[in-house]
């Protein structure tokens, strides 16, 4: 059916979908700070949906944006967040980044056996932005060198990790702190209309939506790209 209809493996589109067909069946359950008394929460595909149409018309309103090549980071709690900005991201034309362990090299082969050099990240440039999630692990030399390489001039951060931001920033000039609300917020969506994602699996299966990064316990932590056709393959 895939093969068929290639389009249903668009990940923006299967959530859309799945939010119409299944509005209330639970996407994710998740404890919550009272979770040792309330038990688990639960997010719907219905709730999912609107918190990624609400990331992306967020990430629309990042400052600094010129119409040519942007990196903007995130680095927050270990919440559900990241999966709405990266889908949102998907959405909006942005790439999304996180870190794979490997052996440092500049060409690096992800979990779905499939090699992408990292000079991919300048191709195409002014066609999208990009979203680059630096692991916390790694080094501030390292993170530093993600953000040279990446060309990041924004940090997005959230209100718990704030004033860490803005230590980080001080030391860096140029880069810019924009605040996320708060995971409640992007869950509350009744209200957020629905974000336009029309794009055909022929027209988005080659571009580059998630950047990895290595470990650099060998060396300096390099980015990497992966295509949304790699990605919807695993």
């Amino acid at each position: 059916e895939l093969d068929a209809q290639p389009e249903s493996k668009l990940l923006a589109s299967v959530i859309d979908e799945k939010a119409k067909r299944t509005p209330e069946t639970t996407f994710l359950r998740y404890a919550g700070p009272d979770w040792e008394t309330a038990g688990y929460r639960s997010i719907t595909w219905k709730q999912l949906a609107g918190a990624v149409n609400k990331a992306a018309y967020l990430l629309d309103e990042l400052p600094g944006q010129t119409g040519r090549s942007q990196t903007v980071a995130y680095l927050g709690p270990n919440d559900a967040r990241y999966f709405f900005l990266l889908v949102g991201a998907i959405k909006t034309g942005r790439r999304v980044s996180c870190r794979l362990y490997v052996n440092g090299s500049t060409t690096v082969k992800s979990s779905i056996n499939t090699y992408f050099p990292a000079s991919m990240l300048n191709e195409h440039a002014d066609l999208c932005l990009k979203l680059l999630i630096p692991d916390g692990r790694v080094t501030v030399e390292g993170t530093w060198s993600l953000l040279d390489q990446t060309q990041c001039n924004v940090w997005i951060t959230t209100s718990e990790q704030r004033e860490k931001a803005k230590e980080f920033a001080a030391a860096r000039p140029g880069l810019t702190i924009f605040t996320i609300p708060s995971l409640e917020h992007f869950l509350d969506n009744e209200s957020t209309p629905h974000y336009p994602y029309a794009k055909t699996w022929a027209e988005a299966k080659d571009e580059i939506v998630f950047i990895i990064h290595t470990s650099g316990t060998t060396g300096t932590a390099s980015a990497a790209p992966l295509k949304l056709d790699a990605v919807m393959s695993y």
